[in-house]
């Protein structure tokens, strides 16, 4: 009696674990499709800011050279935005232009 129990165990626990694989190893996929698309979420979240602070840059500096000056705020928030923009791999473009920016005169 004992010996059919065993028998009967032992032809099972192949196949629970063969299943148990089969899903682990589809759970494993579907977690690596979920984290590529969030990382290409988060990768186009990042372009995404990248080209507004890039515009907000060359925006505010076109301004900044027209008026000819710069409160000392103007230029905080102007390096606060190169070094965000700097900071998440935007090109050097930037250093130039805060170039610009810190040569006009500071009033105010």
């Amino acid at each position: 009696m004992f010996d059919f129990i065993r028998d009967i165990i032992m032809s099972i626990i192949p196949i629970v674990f063969s299943g148990l694989s089969a899903y682990l190893l589809a759970k494993q996929k579907t977690n690596n499709e979920e984290k590529k698309k969030t990382q290409d979420e988060l990768q186009a979240f990042k372009l995404g800011m990248m080209i507004l602070m890039r515009k907000e840059l060359r925006s505010e500096h076109d301004r900044l050279m027209k008026k000819g000056k710069v409160t000392a705020f103007e230029l905080e928030q102007y390096m606060q935005i190169d070094a965000a923009y700097t900071g998440a791999g935007g090109n050097t473009i930037n250093h130039e232009l805060m170039e610009d920016v810190k040569s006009l005169d500071i009033r105010g």
